[in-house]
């Protein structure tokens, strides 16, 4: 969590904080499901850590574009490597949520670029709460 809270600042200052945190929280939804369809049936856990190593797949392809150099893809993978492992670990929602991260800004700076501007930010806000909201609903309902 502490090493979250140093790198997702740099993700809001990039995309501003409604499409920010729309894109950490897509990233880490988006890992989690494919995680949930490789496992299938044993598939057991859901973490936030989907959405961390998310933020470092963001950073790591915002660099690529500003350094024009793969580095920072690679030194994101090391840091995976470093922090993603041990007994216990869902590797597999880590590497799906970096790779979710790297996907995801790469479709928005192809298609979507001129979501990031300031007037839009309000919008991702209220689309992120009202999906989390939605959520608590739905599993307060299906339970």
């Amino acid at each position: 969590m502490i090493f979250f809270l140093i790198i997702f600042k740099y993700v809001i200052k990039i995309f501003g904080e409604g499409l920010g945190w729309l894109l950490i929280f897509l990233s880490g939804f988006l890992g989690n499901l494919i995680t949930s369809y490789l496992y299938q049936n044993y598939h057991s856990s859901i973490g936030f850590s989907t959405s961390v190593f998310g933020t470092i797949g963001i950073l790591s392809n915002v660099n690529i574009k500003l350094l024009k150099s793969y580095i920072p893809v690679i030194a994101g993978f090391f840091l995976f490597i470093m922090l993603g492992g041990g007994k216990n670990v869902d590797v597999i929602a880590h590497i799906s949520g970096f790779f979710s991260g790297i996907i995801l800004v790469e479709i928005l700076l192809k298609r979507f670029k001129n979501l990031i501007k300031f007037e839009y930010q309000k919008y991702f806000k209220i689309t992120l709460c009202s999906v989390i909201i939605l959520s608590w609903l739905l599993a307060l309902y299906f339970n």
